[in-house]
């Protein structure tokens, strides 16, 4: 397994597996001793690290909350027992500032990644994000476009909470998913870690587990905006007929790029999908889609050196797109790359690994420039807006190459 700031990397120009750390030990105690880090090089926390600021016209409210599948058994649990979730709904909200700022993780989980990487006690607390613990969902008229969000192999749903935010902030239900034994670390509200525990030997597994968590997903917001009372889910204000359930759509870094893929091919009520730099696995690959599917790239990963792109795109029937962000590495489409710098997340790995995981370019630069593609895709598949974004290249983001 891996360190919890270095989920496995599932794309091809990544290789194999990153180094196996903390969940072989299976104790934050023993995951300290095996941190980048000494306790003398992390003497103190740093001060609080804010995401870019929203770019979106709307205010974000945000609710954490545990949904249980009694249909079906997780395969990865230690004994039998239903499949828990831990998802995260983002939403277009109004008077958010009258409602406190929801902690970029819970405190076990915070304090478990600091213990098991050798970061101060603080640092994951110290980073700050925008949405606002149940804050009244904004009114809309057909209700908001709803978009699942799923991480990379071994992360948590909040390693991308830059680009689900700032999807949210353009009027948008965002909903990001926990996979338990595949996330690193998951805290449920009891205050109960699961660890992961999945390799990448598991990888065409967990996708096909992560597409039952997504059809599941959306099986339970239906019955949210419906006006149902779903133990376990706290009370949202005016989120009732405020998800527009017949507009969804789902994207995903690296393993949860193929998860978007796969879910797809699962479930028709998925009309569009986008894959952040992950290679893919399963059926899907030979079979395709017919909906609109959008890749996006890493500068050091494409259809030419990663064969399960290139025969999906041969496969791709309906509306479909590559892009190549110039400069970028794995990392720069997740917080990490924001992250990196302010939080110096860069000593965590070989020097020999960081052009690959980092790239280039500026952290926020390469979340601003996917954030554009992001909801330019959102709204041309959800809202059927024409965007020249989507079309040719633009001379407001030059780091954005379309690949023929």
């Amino acid at each position: 397994m891996t360190m919890i700031l270095r989920p496995r990397v599932s794309c091809a120009v990544m290789g194999a597996a990153l180094l196996a750390t903390v969940l072989a030990t299976g104790s934050p105690a023993d995951a300290t001793a095996t941190g980048a880090r000494t306790a003398a090089a992390a003497a103190a926390a740093p001060a609080a690290v804010d995401l870019p600021p929203l770019p979106g016209p709307f205010q974000v409210g945000t609710v954490p909350f545990e949904l249980v599948d009694h249909s079906r058994l997780d395969p990865f649990a230690p004994a039998p027992q239903p499949r828990a979730l831990m998802v995260q709904l983002w939403y277009p909200a109004v008077h958010a500032d009258r409602y406190p700022l929801e902690p970029y993780l819970p405190a076990g989980a915070a304090s478990y990644i600091d213990q098991a990487n050798g970061l101060p006690a603080g640092t994951v607390e110290s980073v700050r994000a925008h949405g606002r613990l149940g804050a009244p969902v904004a009114p809309t008229f057909h209700g908001w476009p709803v978009v699942l969000f799923s991480p990379g192999s071994g992360a948590s749903r909040a390693y991308n909470t830059t680009l689900v935010e700032d999807v949210a902030s353009h009027g948008y239900a965002v909903v990001a998913i926990d996979h338990p034994y595949d996330a690193d670390v998951v805290e449920f509200p009891d205050g109960h870690l699961v660890l992961g525990k999945l390799t990448d030997a598991n990888n065409v597994q967990a996708v096909q587990v992560r597409a039952q968590d997504a059809s599941f997903v959306i099986d339970q917001l239906t019955q949210l905006n419906a006006g149902r009372r779903l133990r376990g889910v706290p009370e949202v204000p005016g989120l009732r007929g405020r998800l527009d359930v017949r507009r969804v759509a789902m994207f995903g870094h690296s393993l949860g790029g193929a998860a978007s893929a796969a879910a797809m091919l699962a479930d028709r009520r998925i009309s569009a999908g986008v894959d952040l730099d992950g290679s893919l696995y399963g059926p899907v690959v030979r079979r395709g889609l017919d909906r609109p599917f959008l890749l996006m790239s890493s500068a050091l990963h494409n259809r030419a050196d990663d064969s399960s792109w290139a025969e999906l795109w041969s496969h791709l029937r309906g509306w479909r797109l590559d892009l190549e962000m110039a400069g970028s590495g794995h990392l720069s489409y997740s917080d990490l790359g924001v992250l990196a710098v302010p939080l110096d997340l860069t000593a965590l790995y070989p020097p020999e690994e960081l052009p690959g995981l980092f790239g280039t370019i500026d952290g926020v630069r390469a979340a601003t420039v996917a954030q554009a593609y992001l909801t330019a895709f959102f709204g041309f598949t959800l809202r059927h807006r024409a965007d020249s974004l989507l079309q040719r290249p633009d001379p407001r983001y030059p780091e954005m190459i379309f690949q023929p």
